[in-house]
C-alpha cells in the first residue's frame, strides 16, 4: 500500500496489488496524517 502511495505522487486514488489475490484492487485514500484508504473487499489501511 505504502509503495503503491509513494510511486502514485501522492495520488488519492491507488491501484494497489495484491500478491495473496493476484488482483489489483481500488483503493479511496484521505489526505492527511494519518492517511486512511478503502476500498478492495472491504479494506482498510491506515499509513503513518
Amino acid at each position: 500500500m505504502r509503495d503503491a502511495y509513494e510511486s502514485s505522487g501522492g495520488a488519492t486514488t491507488l491501484g494497489v496489488y495484491s500478491p495473496i489475490t493476484g488482483q489489483t484492487y481500488t483503493m479511496n485514500c484521505s489526505s492527511g496524517i494519518p492517511m486512511v484508504c478503502a476500498g478492495g473487499n472491504n479494506a482498510q489501511v491506515t499509513i503513518r
